[in-house]
């Protein structure tokens, strides 16, 4: 009683429909709504990249190497939510992955705006919660896609949601 619960019907690859029925039946009374697909409403970018060893997979925020990490810089003119997932569809070997989103002033990282929180190798990847990035003006972020460890060599995907239009430029080194 007085308890949520998240169902997920998934086909598990992205972007795959199907119709489906679902049945529910519990011995009190319950209310069943339906969720919004994630970034539903919101425009996509979706970015390819890869981790390469001693090159850009350059560890956590505790590594002094973490800037090295693949990055893509997100410009805006006005404030607008965002939302981040990244995954590793294609790893023989979920490696442990974060991505976060940084202030970005004068070439400088600045405060996380927004994390998957914790690294994590689930096969659904990881993602941000929704947060709001910009200003009245041109604004810069640095999205960036992390493993944990230094040695890994995948490639990844990342989706960014946002509201409103942005421009996101991938940064290699």
């Amino acid at each position: 009683p007085g308890s949520s619960y998240t169902l997920v019907a998934s086909t598990f690859e992205p972007f795959m429909f199907s119709r489906f029925k679902l049945r529910l039946e519990l011995d009190g009374p319950f209310r069943l709504t339906a969720i919004p697909r994630e970034g539903a409403g919101m425009r996509l970018r979706e970015l390819h990249g890869r981790w390469v060893p001693n090159t850009d997979c350059a560890g956590g925020p505790v590594d002094q190497c973490y800037a090295r990490n693949p990055r893509f810089l997100v410009r805006t003119d006005c404030e607008t939510p965002v939302l981040a997932r990244l995954q590793t569809p294609q790893a023989e070997s979920l490696p442990l992955i974060n991505v976060s989103v940084f202030a970005f002033d004068d070439a400088v990282l600045g405060s996380a705006c927004a994390s998957s929180g914790s690294y994590t190798n689930s096969p659904q990847g990881v993602a941000t919660r929704l947060a709001t990035i910009g200003r009245a003006g041109p604004a810069e972020y640095l999205v960036v896609a992390s493993t944990w460890d230094h040695d890994i060599d995948a490639s990844f995907v990342l989706y960014f949601y946002s509201e409103h239009p942005v421009d996101v430029t991938p940064l290699f080194q």
